[in-house]
Order: C-alpha cells, then sequence, then structure tokens
C-alpha cells in the first residue's frame, strides 16, 4: 500500500518521449493515465526524456538534469538528456527519437531498467516502441499507443527521393515492430485500416484518448465581453496554422468584430507572430498556454474553438484536445476532409463542424454562423459533453487498457488528485 517503505516492482512502465510537463498533445493524457493507476495503488514507473515539446528546446528547468528522478503524485519518473525538435521535418524529429531509443536499448542491455511484466509504449516514435520491446519480460504484456502513424503522415508531404526511400523503411520498421507487441491501440478506424494495409495482424483496438470529466465540465458563455473564437495547441506545422492567419484576414474584411485568441507555442509560433503583425491582423493575438491546473478555464474562455489541420495530417489522426473540448461543453469548426477520422467523429458525436481545409472562406462562413446562432452553439456543446462522458470516460478508457494488459478492471477511479508518498526508490 502507498506509505509503507517496502520496495515494489512496477506493475506497469510507460516509456514515452512525451509526458508531464508538455501542456498538450499526448502528455497530458499520458500523465493521467499513469497517476491514475498509482491513484488505484499500482506501482507505476515512466521512462521518458527531458520535456522540449513544443519547443525547440529543453525545457529551462529540466535541462540541466535537476528533475531526472521525481516521484510525481505517486508515480515514479525517471527523464533521460534529449535535444529539442528545432522544425518539423522528418530528419529533425528522427534526431531526438533515435537518440532515446538508443538509450532505452542501452538501459535494457546494462539492465539499469529491468524487463518487464507489463508495458505500455507511445507511438508518434515508432523508434520508441522499437527499442520498448527489449524491456518486456518473456510471457509479459506490451500495449504501443499509436496518436500518430509516422509514415502515414510523411507519405503525404512533398518528399525527395531519398526522403520516399525513407518512408518505405518506416512502414516496414512499423509493421515489423507492432507485430511483435501484443496489442496495438489507435484512436480512429482509418487509424486501423492503415496499419493493417502496410502488414499489421497484431490485434488492434479503437480507443480515444480519455477525459477527466469530474475536471473538466462546462460553463455558461462569456456573455459579459460577448463570443470568442479560440485556437489551443501546438503551433507546428501539421496543424496548418496558416489557416488561421486565412481566417483573421477573412474576419476583417468581413468587419466582424470577433477576437481570435491564440493560445500555444511551437516551432512555427514566431512565423505566425510574424504574419500576424505583417497583414495587421490585429484581430488576433497570441498567448501562452494556460498552466495545467487552469486548463478548464482556459478552454471554457473561448466559446467556439478551432480546430485546423492540414488534410495529409488530418487522414491519420484525431487531435485529442478535441475530446477536451468537448467535455467543457463547447463546439468547435475543424478542417477536415470528407470521410476522414475528425469528419466520422462529427458524424457520430454531432458536436462540431467540419469545412474543407484552407477554404478561409467556407471557414469563415461557418464561424458567422455559429456566432449568430446561439442556440446551435449551445446543442453543439451539449452533444459533445454527452458524447465524451458516454464514451471516452476516464473509468471506461482506462479499464479498457487494464484488461489489454491483463489485469483487474478497477472498480472505481477516483477523480481527486493528492500527492502520494514515495514507497519505492526511485529507479537507477
Amino acid at each position: 500500500m502507498h506509505g509503507t517503505s517496502r520496495i515494489r516492482k512496477p506493475d506497469i512502465l510507460f516509456v514515452t518521449r512525451h509526458y508531464s510537463p508538455e501542456p498538450n498533445g499526448s502528455a497530458p493524457v499520458l500523465k493521467d493515465m499513469a497517476e491514475a493507476f498509482a491513484e488505484a495503488d499500482l506501482a507505476v514507473d515512466v521512462l521518458t526524456v527531458r520535456p522540449s515539446y513544443p519547443l525547440p528546446h529543453v525545457w529551462d528547468d529540466y535541462a540541466n538534469g535537476q528533475r531526472d528522478k521525481t516521484v510525481e503524485r505517486g508515480v515514479h519518473v525517471r527523464r533521460l538528456p534529449t535535444s529539442g525538435i528545432k522544425d518539423g521535418s522528418l530528419l529533425a524529429r528522427l534526431v531526438p527519437e533515435a537518440r532515446f531509443a538508443l538509450a532505452i536499448l542501452t538501459r535494457a542491455l546494462t539492465g539499469r531498467t529491468a524487463k518487464q511484466d507489463r508495458l505500455i509504449s507511445l507511438c508518434p516514435s515508432i523508434l520508441t516502441v522499437t527499442a520498448a520491446l527489449a524491456l518486456k519480460k518473456r510471457g509479459g504484456m506490451h500495449i504501443a499507443i499509436v496518436h500518430d502513424i509516422p509514415s502515414g503522415f510523411a507519405t503525404s508531404l512533398k518528399m525527395s527521393p531519398k526522403a520516399k526511400f525513407l518512408i518505405i523503411i518506416m512502414k516496414k520498421l512499423e509493421a515489423w515492430t507492432f507485430n511483435r507487441v501484443d496489442s496495438v491501440v489507435v484512436l480512429s478506424e482509418a487509424m486501423k485500416s492503415y496499419l493493417q494495409g502496410i502488414g499489421v495482424t497484431t490485434p488492434i483496438a479503437v480507443v480515444p484518448p480519455h477525459v477527466d470529466t469530474d475536471e473538466l465540465f462546462p460553463s455558461g458563455e462569456n456573455t459579459a465581453s460577448g463570443p470568442a473564437l479560440m485556437y489551443s495547441g501546438n503551433i507546428g506545422r501539421k496543424q496548418g496554422i496558416e489557416q488561421l492567419v486565412a481566417l483573421a484576414a477573412e474576419l476583417k474584411n468581413r468587419h466582424m468584430d470577433v477576437p481570435l485568441i491564440i493560445k500555444g507555442t511551437g516551432n512555427q509560433a514566431e512565423s505566425l507572430r510574424s504574419q500576424l503583425q505583417q497583414k495587421n491582423l490585429t484581430n488576433a493575438r497570441m498567448e501562452p498556454f494556460a498552466d495545467r491546473h487552469k486548463i478548464r478555464e482556459s478552454l471554457v474562455s473561448g466559446d467556439i474553438h478551432l480546430v485546423p489541420q492540414l488534410p495529409e495530417g488530418g487522414d491519420f489522426a484525431v487531435p485529442s484536445k478535441v475530446f477536451s473540448i468537448m467535455a467543457v461543453g463547447r463546439p468547435f469548426i475543424a478542417t477536415a476532409e470528407n470521410g476522414s477520422p475528425l469528419w466520422q467523429l462529427m458524424e457520430q458525436s454531432k458536436a462540431f463542424i467540419c469545412v474543407p481545409p484552407n477554404n478561409a472562406s467556407r471557414l469563415c462562413d461557418a464561424v458567422q454562423m455559429l456566432l449568430t446562432d446561439p442556440n446551435q452553439r449551445a446543442t453543439l456543446g451539449r452533444n459533445g459533453r454527452q458524447f465524451v462522458v458516454g464514451h471516452a470516460s476516464r473509468q471506461a478508457v482506462l479499464n479498457a487498457y487494464l484488461k489489454l494488459l491483463g489485469m483487474n478492471p478497477l472498480s472505481q477511479i477516483t477523480p481527486e488528485r493528492r500527492e502520494q508518498p514515495d514507497d519505492r526508490k526511485a529507479a537507477a
């Protein structure tokens, strides 16, 4: 039990490049999952890197290794050195991913990280999942969570012949790796079909990222200042942030007096800021991410959220932030192709609107329609909240993972957030 002095072997090891305190993407989902298992008296370890995403460098508070071994709400976290991703290119991503994979293999071969009965690894880095294969004990269980498929996104970009050859290698590595784990978890049926198409025969489960519906809940609109548009998340290449510039320009041309708030950072943040300044788009302003304890407050401050993405990225992923937006009862407008995972989610949840990517006029039309129809905004918000409670609750999703790991479901996962005493020595 927690609070005793005995040393406990981990029940579950998470191996991931993305973890707390990174504020968006996969990191909050993995963090909450690990802490929920720790709250249920499971011994949980995390092997990760010093945080950098979405910045192009390691965060200052972690850069010198001052927080490489910590116990965070009962979870034992071991952070390894890394380098930031300076741009969205394939090579820029592969270098730090390869560095982490090599470190995992080194720890496995030297015994610094023992082989595990149960482990969960995260892809968008297929190299992380490949290296984590060395950490599974014979007869153990290894789940690979796939939030992005690297070869899928890269395939749709304009690549040189050499890069195309690299994509072929990536597909073969993805198939080889995923066929050596025990279960693969993806976010959409489209991702499942893609993996099966490249030769993955391991069982694939479609499980949405979970949302803590006790922590994220609806509130009324911001009637005092009028409706506000909001983009919140990473400001990177695959988000298609140029669409935000085009929207701000279209709003200005139509003399629509509505603020566009852009919260986040990333390797394209300065480019976005420069574009807004050059075009004198004073109706859009950039703000930093909210502190993790103020995520709900930040989300509800936007009455209509925006989820732009490039069409190529939309073929393989559903941004995890959309479930948090739905949890607080806010509608959003996404740019997505007909038949894409986001389009399918729209039809299933009836919680948001999809418009074609890179079409500022259509995007602005959707914004105008929602701005003038508060009843429609409320209906979409209610539908989103109901969908998340029914399909992506913390309890249901985490028990799905425990089932895949061959463990008993938890009868109740408490929403309480509390500090856990250290009952095991930090991993060496």
